[in-house]
């Protein structure tokens, strides 16, 4: 087994997320460059926090440097689709080759997801129905 020092081990950490690559010349990222983002990623988390940019134009931002969010959201929204969301643990942009990928998750999601909501309704029976119906909203 070979030992690595901790600088090696950066570099590697680095270079594996795309972030040693030169970026690709002023004005010329394209959706290849995006998708090649995905492709080395895989998935990239979808977040609404936008202190600086909505979190999810940064990874791309980061290894390509100023990109078109617009391409980014058409590669998402507009066909053909080169990204799909997916509740991935959490909100986030994956390529379509990627998305079966999730297929046990998924399964195992239509018995076990809101297991805390499937909770409440076995124990609290009629709380769902009265919050449904809106007998729960506090009164101003």
């Amino acid at each position: 087994m070979r030992e690595l020092t901790g600088a090696q081990a950066r570099r590697i950490a680095l270079a594996a997320q795309g972030l040693t690559a030169p970026r690709p010349a002023s004005g010329s990222v394209g959706t290849r460059h995006l998708g090649g983002v995905i492709d080395r990623l895989g998935v990239v988390q979808i977040d609404s926090v936008n202190v600086v940019a909505r979190s999810h134009y940064l990874p791309f931002f980061s290894r390509l440097g100023p990109a078109d969010r617009e391409a980014l959201d058409r590669m998402r929204d507009a066909a053909p689709r080169r990204l799909v969301e997916y509740w991935a643990h959490e909100a986030a942009l994956v390529a379509p080759a990627t998305w079966p990928l999730f297929a046990g998750r998924m399964r195992a999601a239509q018995s076990e997801a809101w297991g805390g909501m499937r909770q409440v309704h076995a124990e609290h029976p009629g709380l769902v129905k009265a919050v449904l119906r809106g007998g729960l909203i506090a009164a101003r």
